[in-house]
This record gives C-alpha cells, sequence and structure tokens, in this order.
C-alpha cells in the first residue's frame, strides 16, 4: 500500500534490509478502499484491489513454505 507521502519511506526500507529474499511491491489504491470509487475514471478500475494483495501475499508465502 504506496501512500503517496512515503513512498519513498517504504524503498528506503526495502533498500537497507538485510534479507535477500525480499520484494518491493506497491499496490494502488489497497488501503484506502473507501476513496477509491471516487479516484477510478473507468468501472471496477479499482474493484479488486484488496482480493489482488491478499492474492499476492498468498503466493508469495506458499511459494516459500
Amino acid at each position: 500500500m504506496g501512500a503517496h507521502y512515503f513512498v519513498r519511506d517504504s524503498e528506503l526500507h526495502y533498500e537497507v534490509a538485510a534479507s535477500k529474499d525480499k520484494e518491493f511491491i506497491v499496490s494502488g489504491r489497497t488501503q484506502e478502499a473507501h476513496r477509491a470509487s471516487r479516484a477510478k475514471t473507468t468501472p471496477g478500475q479499482y474493484s479488486n484491489t484488496v482480493n489482488n494483495f491478499f492474492d499476492y501475499v498468498a503466493k508469495w508465502i506458499n511459494a516459500r513454505y
């Protein structure tokens, strides 16, 4: 969930993390699902962001554990 003010902060956290197995993923409008409907420019544009986030996390975990 890449809040617009804190994207660079998140990048810095990623860069300094000592983990070898890491990914930096930014998901637009996932955290702000209640505001996504006002931001969309086409019908359904942000309708699946929360599901996509959890599906991605589950796939990442399942591949490693």
